[in-house]
Protein backbone atom coordinates (compact mmCIF):
# COMPACT_ATOMS: atom_id res chain seq x y z
CA UNK A 1 0.00 0.00 0.00
CA UNK A 2 1.57 3.41 -0.79
CA UNK A 3 0.48 6.21 1.25
CA UNK A 4 1.33 10.10 0.42
CA UNK A 5 2.47 12.25 2.81
CA UNK A 6 1.09 15.71 3.15
CA UNK A 7 4.17 17.16 1.06
CA UNK A 8 1.86 17.97 -1.94
CA UNK A 9 1.18 21.39 -0.42
CA UNK A 10 4.80 22.00 -1.09
CA UNK A 11 5.01 20.28 -4.17
CA UNK A 12 1.74 22.52 -5.57
CA UNK A 13 3.27 25.61 -4.36
CA UNK A 14 6.67 24.97 -6.43
CA UNK A 15 4.28 23.22 -9.76
CA UNK A 16 2.29 26.46 -10.44
CA UNK A 17 4.81 28.76 -10.87
CA UNK A 18 6.67 26.76 -13.15
CA UNK A 19 3.62 25.77 -15.20
CA UNK A 20 3.45 29.39 -15.62
CA UNK A 21 6.81 29.49 -16.48
CA UNK A 22 6.91 26.91 -19.38
CA UNK A 23 3.59 28.28 -21.21
CA UNK A 24 5.39 31.46 -21.27
CA UNK A 25 8.75 29.88 -22.60
CA UNK A 26 6.74 27.99 -25.15
CA UNK A 27 4.59 30.84 -26.30
CA UNK A 28 7.83 32.81 -26.60
CA UNK A 29 9.71 30.43 -28.99
CA UNK A 30 6.81 31.21 -31.88
CA UNK A 31 7.30 34.74 -30.89
CA UNK A 32 3.94 35.34 -29.16
CA UNK A 33 4.18 38.86 -26.80
CA UNK A 34 3.96 37.69 -23.21
CA UNK A 35 4.03 40.35 -21.70
CA UNK A 36 2.63 44.50 -21.81
CA UNK A 37 4.50 47.73 -21.80
CA UNK A 38 2.73 50.64 -20.09
CA UNK A 39 3.55 54.28 -20.64
CA UNK A 40 6.34 54.53 -18.74
CA UNK A 41 8.12 51.62 -20.33
CA UNK A 42 7.41 49.56 -17.05
CA UNK A 43 6.61 45.58 -18.00
CA UNK A 44 4.32 43.30 -16.25
CA UNK A 45 4.38 39.70 -17.17
CA UNK A 46 0.62 38.24 -18.56
CA UNK A 47 -0.95 35.65 -15.71
CA UNK A 48 -1.39 32.20 -16.39
CA UNK A 49 -5.03 33.20 -17.11
CA UNK A 50 -3.73 35.22 -20.52
CA UNK A 51 -1.97 33.15 -21.25
CA UNK A 52 -3.59 30.14 -21.59
CA UNK A 53 -6.76 32.19 -23.38
CA UNK A 54 -4.63 33.74 -25.76
CA UNK A 55 -5.39 32.52 -29.42
CA UNK A 56 -1.98 30.70 -30.06
CA UNK A 57 -1.99 28.87 -27.25
CA UNK A 58 -3.60 25.95 -29.42
CA UNK A 59 0.06 25.90 -31.48
CA UNK A 60 1.53 24.55 -28.44
CA UNK A 61 -0.61 22.88 -26.37
CA UNK A 62 -3.63 20.25 -27.70
CA UNK A 63 -7.00 20.77 -27.03
CA UNK A 64 -7.43 18.28 -24.19
CA UNK A 65 -4.28 19.22 -22.23
CA UNK A 66 -5.25 22.42 -22.57
CA UNK A 67 -8.80 22.08 -21.12
CA UNK A 68 -6.90 19.74 -18.14
CA UNK A 69 -4.31 23.08 -17.57
CA UNK A 70 -7.43 25.46 -17.44
CA UNK A 71 -9.73 23.49 -15.42
CA UNK A 72 -6.99 22.75 -12.64
CA UNK A 73 -4.86 26.00 -12.44
CA UNK A 74 -7.23 29.32 -13.68
CA UNK A 75 -11.12 28.29 -13.96
CA UNK A 76 -12.78 29.64 -11.02
CA UNK A 77 -15.48 26.41 -11.01
CA UNK A 78 -12.31 24.14 -11.79
CA UNK A 79 -9.69 23.75 -8.71
CA UNK A 80 -7.92 27.18 -9.69
CA UNK A 81 -5.03 26.10 -8.25
CA UNK A 82 -2.65 28.83 -9.42
CA UNK A 83 -5.12 31.40 -7.65
CA UNK A 84 -5.08 29.39 -4.12
CA UNK A 85 -1.19 29.06 -4.10
CA UNK A 86 -0.83 32.52 -5.64
CA UNK A 87 -3.06 34.47 -2.50
CA UNK A 88 -2.41 31.75 -0.04
CA UNK A 89 -5.79 30.25 0.25
CA UNK A 90 -4.53 26.27 -0.40
CA UNK A 91 -5.53 24.47 2.85
CA UNK A 92 -3.68 20.96 3.74
CA UNK A 93 -7.04 19.44 2.59
CA UNK A 94 -7.22 20.81 -0.71
CA UNK A 95 -3.17 20.27 -1.31
CA UNK A 96 -3.58 16.64 -0.94
CA UNK A 97 -6.71 16.40 -3.23
CA UNK A 98 -7.17 14.55 -6.46
CA UNK A 99 -6.55 17.91 -8.18
CA UNK A 100 -3.20 18.88 -6.25
CA UNK A 101 -1.78 14.95 -7.05
CA UNK A 102 -2.91 15.26 -10.68
CA UNK A 103 -1.03 18.19 -11.70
Amino acid sequence: MVRFSKGFIAAIYLLCPQVENIIRDQLKKIKVRTSNLDKNNIETYNSLNTLLKSPEIEKILDVNLLFEFKSLFIDPIGFNLRNNTAHGLLDDNEASSSASIYA
